[in-house]
């Protein structure tokens, strides 16, 4: 198996769901996960397991470390990811980005974010709402990064009005 897909709680209401792809080679030093909390479309997450060197050889790379050694081409590994597993990986990250953004619309909603406890780092700070809800073709500045969901300043990212 190259993949696995997989959720947990965390405190009391919060979901995370998760992937851990593995790569063709199947060995278990050669994988990554990538998380992100459900309802939650601004952040996905991702953790990439660092080889295991053994003691001796970690003791060397320490030593270089120290001794302020770093190589001209940087410290790389890989993943080999066969068709399959992009087409998994590609429908996670699909979901992630589709999947419906919990948000508070009762009466105690703030008033600047809407509930969606996030707002646009604009001039204006208006809701994300707004953002998210715009046509693919329409997000260019979003995908460009110069408009990017920040937490809303106004109730904290609770999308709840402060008492």
């Amino acid at each position: 198996m190259d993949h696995e897909i997989y959720e947990t709680d965390i405190y009391d209401k919060t979901r995370i769901r998760h992937i851990s792809i593995l790569c063709d080679c199947e060995h278990p030093e050669h994988q990554f996960i990538l998380s992100y909390f459900v309802g939650d479309k601004t952040e996905m997450f991702m953790d990439i397991h660092l080889a295991d060197r053994g003691f001796w050889l970690g003791l060397i790379y320490a030593i270089k470390y120290i001794f302020g050694y770093r190589s001209r081409y940087g410290a790389f590994d890989e993943i080999i990811l066969n068709a399959d597993t992009v087409h998994i990986l590609k429908n996670f990250v699909f979901e992630f980005m589709n999947q419906p953004t919990t948000s508070n619309t009762g009466a105690d909603a703030c008033k600047q974010c809407l509930g969606w406890k996030r707002v646009a780092n604009s001039d204006d700070m208006e809701s994300w709402k707004y953002w998210d809800e715009l046509p693919d073709q329409s997000k260019i500045v979003v995908k460009m990064g110069l408009i990017k969901p920040i937490e809303c300043p106004r109730c904290g990212g609770t999308g709840r009005e402060n008492d």
